[in-house]
């Protein structure tokens, strides 16, 4: 910010109205749902639906973890190579979109159920193109916000991880009553819903604020 400037209440309400940072929020909430589903229970889905064991449990459910931080290093790596390509909010929008609905495919495809090894293949993927999304949504969060950056992310990671909170309610009580396919089931739907969320997200023509240039140093007084 420039010298002397703060922010207002004013300054928040602009943010809080404007419509790509609500739903780029959104969508990171249903993705935020997603990896909390798999911190809080997919050990519990490894060792006591999937009858595999307290051991093995806690191996299968590191390797999605690890995948996932894979993906976040990779896919900002891509996520530039993109953007120089394809440019703007196109370039921007590719690889959370695809990572999001891979994500939301493979998870799918492994509570269908099958070997031990084919379930945590495919949940791993499935964290690891989750990942690959993150630095999209960062990136568009400090866009969107223009010269208020700073407080667009932090309303973005408030926001999409109070979705994210839901998934440890959510999941054992929906997996009670329908079963725990079902339960998992559930994550992979909002992953759909929030890559398509992408669709009316652009932080190019929709700035909260106008972005602010660096200039010199200003004027001192003597």
């Amino acid at each position: 910010l420039a010298v002397g400037e703060s922010t207002t209440m004013a300054d928040l309400g602009l943010l809080l109205c404007n419509r790509s940072l609500v739903l780029l929020t959104i969508s990171y909430a249903t993705g935020s749902y997603f990896q909390y589903l798999f911190f809080y229970w997919i050990q519990y889905y490894f060792d006591q639906v999937l009858k595999l064991g307290t051991e093995d449990g806690r191996l299968y459910a590191t390797i999605p973890t690890v995948a996932m931080a894979v993906g976040m290093l990779s896919g900002g790596w891509i996520l530039d190579r993109v953007q120089a390509r394809f440019g703007g909010s196109r370039g921007r929008t590719v690889v959370p979109v695809c990572g999001m609905v891979a994500s939301a495919l493979l998870l799918g495809i492994g509570i269908l159920g099958g070997p031990p090894g084919w379930v945590v293949t495919c949940f791993a993927l499935a964290m690891g193109a989750l990942g690959a999304s993150e630095a999209s949504f960062w990136v568009t969060g400090v866009e969107v916000g223009g010269k208020r950056g700073g407080l667009s992310a932090a309303l973005l990671n408030t926001g999409g991880n109070a979705g994210g909170i839901l998934a440890p309610v959510i999941t054992p009580l929906f997996s009670e009553r329908f079963g725990w396919q079902a339960g998992l089931g559930v994550a992979s739907i909002l992953c759909l819903l929030g890559a398509i969320l992408w669709r009316w997200i652009d932080p190019v023509n929709d700035p909260a604020f106008p972005p602010r240039s660096i200039t010199a140093d200003p004027p001192r007084h003597p």
